[in-house]
């Protein structure tokens, strides 16, 4: 082969290898690639807890490839941002969408959880985070193009022009000049979010604290100390969310400190008891209650039991916190009453040990409860896609 025709196909090579690596000819991605991608972005901005910038990424990769786990990225966000209606919107989509069982079922729950609330799909256009598209309130009906000039009026001036006066103390004509009208989602950093709420539907309460002896053993013997430590275990069920009623079933753990006649005094009470929220001032509140239990009481090592019903009265005072108002700080000041005791065991006299007769204790406690949204005895733990 002679040097010119070694020349001319090297140089053909060449030219074929550079066009195969440009853009033009390298192999475009698809759009579910492409959704891929963003679908990825989203999750970091997730991680990251960036949730309106993350809820953008998910919308545009449904639009992209709409995909059932892409819709569900979208709910997931969407409740993050407190867009339930939004969300709820994005989640019945998963399933028409296709998506696999997991993520069905997840979608399933979702949408189980926000209608239990009350939640209806969104009906209006939406923004990527779930808020509503700000829209003309009217058109003008002769001509759609022309914006409405219902609410203006125009003047003639000296020179035949008019003159605009705009109605409502200078709001813009066309648009709702009430940021609570129903066709206008505020914009997102206006929106003021309930600083207190009522509507979790069952929380766990637990409190640590100390139990002091007012007449437990009698008034006036040395059978048992003046306090000891009390373990207290709650199951907190709201009766009525719009009101803060509710009720709990409780079993505290009690004892009181040995003192001249008797060992440690061990109490246990298993009971209700009912309350009623009232909200002070941002996320604070105080909470009265009433209730009563079965008490079971060991007077003294290596003896029977003795029983007794004890009601209790008091107030908890909670710090709510949480972007979705899950954790709550108690302190609790109480009193309680017992009534006389009394035992089947032939060889355990109550009188002997002060019991007998009425007795009460009065309790301070710190506590922390979680609360959940999901029916009682359930919990759901839902992840991205």
């Amino acid at each position: 082969m002679s040097r010119a025709r070694r020349y001319a196909v090297g140089t053909a090579l060449a030219v074929a290898v550079a066009l195969a690596n440009t853009p033009a000819a390298s192999a475009q991605k698809t759009p579910a690639q492409r959704a891929d991608e963003l679908n990825s972005a989203g999750k970091e901005l997730f991680r990251k807890h960036q949730y309106r910038a993350a809820a953008e990424k998910f919308h545009q990769a449904t639009v992209l490839s709409p995909e059932g786990r892409l819709y569900w990225n979208l709910c997931l966000t969407r409740v993050q941002l407190n867009r339930l209606r939004a969300a709820l919107t994005a989640c019945i989509a998963v399933e028409p969408n296709g998506a696999k069982d997991r993520v069905i079922v997840k979608s399933r729950k979702m949408i189980a959880e926000l209608r239990a609330k009350g939640i209806t799909p969104a009906t209006a256009e939406l923004n990527a985070d779930g808020s509503e598209k700000h829209v003309p309130s009217k058109v003008n009906a002769h001509n759609p193009a022309e914006p409405s000039k219902t609410g203006t009026a125009s003047q003639p001036s000296d020179k035949g022009n008019t003159t605009t006066v705009p109605p409502n103390n200078g709001n813009v004509t066309g648009f709702a000049s009430n940021p609570t009208d129903s066709n206008v989602d505020p914009a997102p950093n206006l929106v003021k979010k309930p600083t207190f709420r009522y509507d979790y539907s069952w929380s766990l309460p637990f409190e640590l604290g100390t139990l002091f002896n007012s007449t437990l053993g009698g008034a006036d013997t040395e059978n048992y100390g003046d306090s000891g430590p009390a373990l207290r275990f709650h199951v907190d069920i709201p009766f009525s969310k719009k009101y803060g009623f509710g009720g709990e079933g409780y079993l505290h753990i009690n004892s009181i400190d040995e003192d001249v006649l008797a060992a440690r005094l061990q109490i246990v009470d298993f009971g209700g008891a009912l309350y009623k929220f009232f909200h002070l001032r941002g996320n604070l509140y105080i909470r009265p209650l009433i209730g009563a239990h079965v008490a079971v009481m060991q007077p003294d090592t290596n003896t029977s039991a003795v029983f007794t019903l004890g009601f209790r009265g008091g107030a908890q005072g909670g710090l709510v916190f949480g972007r979705r108002s899950q954790y709550v700080f108690t302190l609790t000041v109480e009193h309680t009453r017992y009534l006389s005791a009394v035992t089947e065991s032939s060889s355990l006299d109550p009188s002997f040990y002060g019991l007998d007769r009425g007795s009460s204790t009065w309790l301070l406690a710190a506590g922390f409860s979680m609360r959940f949204s999901t029916p009682f005895g359930t919990t759901s733990i839902f992840t991205l896609e």
